[in-house]
């Protein structure tokens, strides 16, 4: 659910003028497609907090970020497919470094770290030249911006994907129940399901999923 949302925000960012002069942008909505590719449906902190596969390929460090990035090149690259058969092999360089650069700029635990350094270089104004290091960091904010868009869009817009998402952490911590032991898994807080009908109002809060229960006044 959520990675279509966020490819199609990124592809706004795409069209919008500051970036469709520049071929590199242009590129970088094909390199955005490589976000989430693969997802489970499950979060870092989840494949980390029980040892999956993958968070121990990737020593727990921007995992799902990282499986995301190694997928879609071996796909890109494979024989039957090797869309960048045709480029000189410093584009093709340049495609995957923008890719990586990109995609683990989603991770949310640097957030506060990458908006610090944006905050800080654009009231500088140091992205007035168009150096390469200005584009990566203006791309990969562009992408975060895109991943974590979905509140600042209309209601008709944003709510259908609250939904979706919603569903996928009702379906982790149901998961996460079933792997813990029987007295652990009757802390595993339980949720109300998702109506289909219609976006229930903790969708409308954005902060339903780690909202904890009022304590009662004694």
């Amino acid at each position: 659910a959520h990675p279509r949302n966020a490819r199609r925000s990124a592809a706004r960012f795409a069209r919008a003028p500051s970036c469709a002069r520049a071929s590199r942008a242009r590129n970088a909505a094909r390199c955005a497609r490589a976000a989430d590719f693969g997802h489970p449906g499950l979060n870092n902190l989840y494949h980390v907090k029980n040892r999956l596969e993958v968070a121990v390929l990737y020593n727990d460090q921007s995992v799902l970020e990282h499986m995301h990035i190694s997928r879609a090149w071996q796909l890109l690259t494979a024989p039957e497919h090797n869309v960048f058969g045709n480029l000189p092999p410093a584009d093709v360089t340049t495609v995957r470094d923008t890719m990586i650069n990109m995609v683990l700029g989603t991770d949310m635990s640097g957030h506060f770290d990458e908006l610090a350094k944006f905050t800080t270089k654009a009231s500088s104004k140091s992205f007035d030249s168009l150096s390469p290091e200005n584009t990566k960091m203006v791309l990969r904010m562009a992408l975060h911006c895109s991943d974590v868009s979905n509140p600042a869009k209309s209601a008709d817009a944003c709510l259908p994907w609250a939904v979706r998402v919603m569903e996928e952490f009702f379906m982790q911590a149901r998961q996460q129940r079933a792997r813990c032991p029987p007295r652990a898994a009757s802390r595993v807080q339980r949720r109300a399901p998702v109506r289909r009908s219609g976006a229930p109002a903790r969708a409308r809060s954005c902060a339903c999923t780690t909202a904890r229960p009022a304590r009662r006044a004694t």
